[in-house]
């Protein structure tokens, strides 16, 4: 087995040539390799029209041929899932980090709450995750028609105010008879789940239509 992974690996990772330990060391030099990404996309592709290729009737050739082509479409699956999940982290960014490294093996680190208020038909339900690197939040928000532009922000015990999320509400609105659905966004902040106060729901032009405190 070589012992580094080598930006050359890519087309035999494609066609499904590399071991399992290779793949699985590829797959981790990729998430860090910003040239490879580059390249995996262009390559998508590839595996299905190589699919398409007929080949000799040979029994040997075809038995070998048919072999390599089981693997290789039995990776296709893994490396597509790769590729999807290194272009999501780098057009996405912090957002996805977040929900990707907020999973299981950071389970142990992250502290969990759920708030709910109320404030004329305007409601929102939050749920927030204490995580080593700040807070996250998943809004659900109702009661809202607009045009209207807003926001959450969390403001801290010491009263610094620092943006979550913005978002428009459209005419028809969110959490209304018109529109039951509610509006549904996830943002973040770099500051500690202990340091902050409460979570408000701003428009644009400063009205504060809903108020979460822990």
């Amino acid at each position: 087995m070589r012992p580094l992974v080598e930006h050359t690996d890519l087309g035999a990772y494609v066609l499904g040539a590399l071991s399992e330990t290779e793949s699985e060391a590829f797959e981790a030099h990729l998430m860090d390799c910003a040239e490879c990404q580059g390249e995996l996309k262009s390559f998508a592709p590839l595996p299905d029209l190589l699919d398409q290729v007929s080949v000799p009737k040979d029994n040997v050739l075809t038995g070998l041929l048919d072999r390599v082509g089981r693997e290789r479409r039995k990776r296709k699956r893994s490396w597509l899932v790769a590729a999807a999940a290194a272009v999501v982290l780098i057009v996405a960014g912090p957002l996805v980090t977040w929900s990707v490294l907020s999973a299981d093996q950071w389970s142990e680190y992250t502290t969990t709450s759920a708030l709910s208020a109320r404030k004329g038909d305007v409601w929102a339900n939050l749920t927030v995750d204490g995580v080593p690197w700040g807070t996250g939040v998943h809004l659900e928000l109702g009661g809202v028609t607009g045009p209207l532009s807003c926001g959450l922000y969390a403001v801290t015990k010491s009263g610094e105010t620092r943006t979550m999320m913005d978002w428009t509400v459209p005419p028809y609105g969110y959490g209304v008879p018109s529109q039951p659905k509610p509006l549904v966004a996830n943002g973040m902040v770099a500051l500690q789940r202990a340091d902050i106060a409460r979570y408000v729901v701003r428009t644009s032009d400063g009205r504060d239509l809903v108020i979460l405190e822990p």
